[in-house]
């Protein structure tokens, strides 16, 4: 991050605000009067409200989360490339994966590669069992699983019985997980069980241990879900709409290439060839930003340079306040603080007036102050004055 030379806490701003106002307790206020000072930095809006912040930020399905602080975009950068916004209405490019291409050499159409709907493929996680298992060792499976945002988590336990084996502790989970008709469905091996969604449109997440000393129990996922492209079924219940990431009638990651008449092929989006007049056709991702996204039209994943104006934070994700800027967002979040007090009758619309005034006074100050040369301006000023000078007239003598 940038500079925090000359900023203060939050911290500090709201113990000013307590100090001035005698206020109890402010437990149930920090959250609002963060926002508050935020608010009151935009107000002021001078330079020393922002700062500049380059960094990286990754990619991943098409989007990237903003970064904390962000206030106003500069620019986005991939590689040698400076990306391009687009405002239109259909921009959320991640609405899901590209159509599989079919694998048959025979099915071509007017020489092009035919592509077909990707059928989805669901999650699945191996739960691998090893050493020897004692009796009375406790063993815990945990799975949560979110389908179509419903979240649910079930825990499946077992305590080794005398005589249990590694293929009756496999079997023992098996019944036990498919006995309560999850979202899933356990299938045995000897030393081992797997879990497999019912559904592409199921995620799942598994955590195991056990108590014993000499019996292990691990977990990995031997296949990430990838949902159906195209032809899903119309099943609420089941969350199955039929969203074709590729249709014509939704924003897809062609939607909004840019073709510059550069003679050289995309570095960033896939399948772009050449434009068959000698040279390639250069065409760059487009983004748009909404809800604390950037999406990209063709960059699925990787890093991207981000240029922004944002405020600073210190370590614990508060704002920071340029030193200047104290006293006005400290009476703005006295003047804020007291509005309900003023609602509700409790202070006279005098002192609320005056708190009001007294903000947007100390507003003005802090912009002026902002606007004020510094050192090395002013001599940077006062040399360009001294140059205008004329030189004495060598007559005069």
């Amino acid at each position: 991050m940038g500079d925090v030379k000359n900023k203060v806490s939050i911290r500090r701003i709201i113990g000013n605000v307590v100090d001035k106002l005698q206020l109890e307790d402010v437990s149930s206020r920090i959250s609002s009067m963060a926002n508050w000072a935020v608010d009151a930095q935009l107000k002021i809006g001078s330079k020393s409200s922002y700062e500049k912040f380059e960094c990286e930020i990754d990619v991943k399905n098409y989007r990237a989360c903003l970064p904390a602080g962000y206030v106003h975009l500069i620019a986005l950068k991939k590689d040698n490339d400076h990306l391009e916004v687009t405002f239109k209405d259909f921009t959320h490019f991640h609405k899901g994966s590209a159509p599989a291409k079919i694998d048959d050499p025979n099915d071509f159409n007017n020489g092009n590669k035919v592509r077909q709907a990707h059928p989805g493929v669901p999650n699945a996680h191996q739960i691998d069992l090893s050493g020897i298992f004692s009796d009375g060792d406790v063993i815990n499976v945990t799975v949560s699983n979110d389908n179509c945002g419903n979240v649910s988590t079930n825990i499946y336990n077992y305590t080794v019985m005398p005589g249990d084996n590694l293929n009756s502790i496999v079997a023992a989970f098996v019944q036990q997980i498919n006995t309560v008709n999850p979202p899933y469905t356990a299938v045995p091996d000897s030393t081992w069980f797997q879990i497999i969604g019912d559904t592409p449109l199921i995620n799942m997440n598994v955590v195991v241990s056990t108590t014993s000393l000499t019996g292990n129990i691990t977990t990995r996922v031997i296949q990430r879900r990838i949902l159906p492209v195209e032809e899903a079924t119309s099943d609420p219940e089941n969350c199955k709409v039929n969203i074709k990431s590729t249709s014509s009638n939704l924003a897809n990651k062609a939607t909004h290439h840019l073709n510059d008449g550069m003679n050289s092929d995309s570095p960033i989006l896939e399948g772009v060839t050449g434009n068959g007049f000698g040279h390639g056709s250069y065409t760059t991702s487009k983004y748009s930003i909404s809800n604390g996204y950037i999406h990209f039209s063709g960059l699925k994943e990787g890093k991207v340079g981000i240029s922004y104006m944002g405020i600073q934070l210190d370590e614990e994700g508060w704002p920071m306040i340029d030193e200047v800027h104290e006293d006005a967002v400290t009476h703005y979040l006295m003047w804020q603080s007291q509005w309900a007090n003023f609602t509700r009758g409790k202070i006279s619309g005098q002192a609320f007036q005056k708190l009001e005034d007294r903000w947007y006074w100390l507003c003005g100050q802090a912009r002026g102050d902002d606007e004020l040369p510094n050192e090395d301006e002013l001599q940077y000023l006062a040399n360009a004055w001294n140059q205008l000078i004329p030189l004495p007239n060598k007559n005069f003598f």
